[in-house]
């Protein structure tokens, strides 16, 4: 993924959180509802240094060995550096989620290729991941954020088998549609307005996935179908419904 599919849905969030607040009463506890997404976030910016680390370790002995500086080397040389250390850390290669590695499918979802791709997500989890832990619970938020980066691999395992995919969005997409599903249970309660703009906003980011280079849209729809789909289930059977 990549930041533009999900700046705007950044925005939309953030300009009703003011509606959301009020209408799902958030109280003095609310602090405790960032803390999942905070450890998560943590977790991916962990692994982000480590894999900027290698990787800017890896460029610095071939820069050495050729004898120019890491500046000049071809960004074709970069790349495979780049791809190299992302496969070795878990990145969604479908040869090798085919010879049996299928936990890349997992891991892939908490590696980066860029500072501004981790800060796009990790934005995006920040501000949609304390309201899907209001609505459906800690546990609940953790296996719909999972599973959404499972489904979110393998629609793009399938679409684009030959793609080296990382990152966070496709679970991100997968809390979308979770959120989606919510305001449909509850669309007697919750303001169409904001159904509507929900929707539409999904609907104008996978389109901009469509037409932006190196964004897989499959990945995308494969977690916002997984997150829909699973939370419509969760929150459907839920014992302990928010009040709204």
């Amino acid at each position: 993924g990549a930041c533009e599919p999900l700046a705007q849905i950044t925005n939309y969030i953030t300009s009703k959180s003011q509606v959301s607040s009020n209408k799902l009463k958030l109280n003095k506890k609310f602090f405790f509802f960032f803390l999942l997404s905070l450890i998560i976030i943590g977790m991916n910016i962990l692994v982000f240094l480590i894999s900027r680390y290698l990787i800017n370790k890896n460029l610095n002995m071939i820069a050495l060995s050729n004898g120019v500086s890491v500046s000049s080397l071809p960004e074709s040389v970069i790349n495979r550096a780049d791809n190299l250390v992302l496969i070795s850390l878990g990145a969604k290669y479908t040869p090798l989620i085919q010879d049996g590695e299928v936990w890349r499918l997992i891991t892939c979802a908490f590696l980066h290729g860029s500072f501004l791709h981790i800060a796009c997500n990790m934005y995006m989890l920040y501000s949609i991941g304390p309201q899907i832990q209001r609505i459906f619970g800690s546990v609940k938020y953790i296996i719909l954020y999972l599973i959404s980066c499972i489904t979110s691999s393998i629609l793009s395992t399938i679409m684009n088998p030959n793609s080296i995919s990382v990152g966070a969005s496709g679970g991100i997409f997968g809390l979308m549609g979770a959120l989606l599903a919510f305001t449909i249970i509850e669309r007697k309660k919750v303001d169409k307005e904001y159904t509507m703009g929900l929707i539409k906003t999904i609907g104008v980011n996978l389109v901009i996935g469509l037409v932006v280079i190196n964004i897989d849209n499959a990945a995308h729809i494969g977690g916002f179908l997984g997150g829909i789909i699973l939370g419509y289930i969760f929150y459907s059977f839920s014992r302990k419904r928010i009040q709204i």
